[in-house]
């Protein structure tokens, strides 16, 4: 995931969200998971700014560009 936030940040996007994956995620990521979005340079509520979180964290970024209203994701 960091090198996906690398890429994001080169690519214009300025916004991020944390998913989820696993069948039975924590309550730190599910806490992050709830933010939504924020800023690509925010820290999320666990102190994190990128998934993995912790040992066997499987949970993944989205990405997108809020300027112009236009919600493409990556």
């Amino acid at each position: 995931n960091s090198a996906r936030l690398d890429t994001a940040n080169s690519l214009g996007f300025d916004e991020k969200s944390w998913e989820t994956e696993s069948g039975d995620p924590c309550e730190d990521c599910l806490g992050n998971e709830d933010e939504s979005w924020i800023d690509i340079d925010a820290t999320f509520s666990s102190g994190d700014d990128a998934p993995t979180a912790h040992p066997r964290c499987m949970c993944v970024l989205n990405f997108r560009k809020s300027s112009g209203g236009d919600d493409e994701e990556e």
